[in-house]
């Protein structure tokens, strides 16, 4: 029998697995492809894996492991609209569920294509009070499951 936990590409990049035997003769060794050796792999990473168990009598049997990986479907949702005017409601540039998404980048740039803002692993934490009111365009980068999306926009600086 196997249990098997997906990979979470947002927190690390294995999944587990364990396996209960019966029948054969006790006790049971474990190889797993990872190169662990009981019966419960932790390390296991995306894709095909494979574990041989073999019986006291040396009777074995090799079994795949599928892993996937688990996906979070809320995408990066830009807020267009911030006021840094210090009045303690919308004064930071909020990127909903960026949380989900620590390795992240994003640009801002103005009118005259200009970069007025630029962050690796932004945290919600950016007041835009040095700019100007207006509009700006911006790019934000994601890794998703070990590869970058682009999302782009507009968002706009109001006081």
């Amino acid at each position: 029998i196997l249990s098997l936990t997906a990979a979470d590409c947002f927190s690390n990049d294995y999944g587990t697995a364990e396996m209960t035997v019966s029948g054969g003769t006790l006790p049971y060794t474990f190889s797993w492809s990872n190169g662990e050796s009981s019966s419960q792999a932790t390390a296991l990473y995306p894709g095909l894996n494979y574990v041989t168990i073999t019986d006291a009598n040396g009777c074995s049997q090799t079994r795949e492991v599928m892993v996937d990986y688990v996906v979070v479907d809320a995408k990066p949702e830009v807020n267009n609209v911030f006021t840094p005017n210090n009045d303690g409601h919308n004064d930071m540039w909020n990127i909903k569920f960026l949380e989900l998404y620590p390795e992240n980048e994003v640009v801002v740039i103005n009118r005259w294509g200009n970069e007025v803002f630029t962050a690796k692993n932004y945290a919600n934490n950016w007041d835009g009070s040095q700019l100007a009111e207006g509009t700006y365009f911006y790019v934000l980068k994601v890794k998703i499951c070990k590869e970058w999306q682009e999302f782009t926009g507009y968002v706009t600086i109001l006081r």
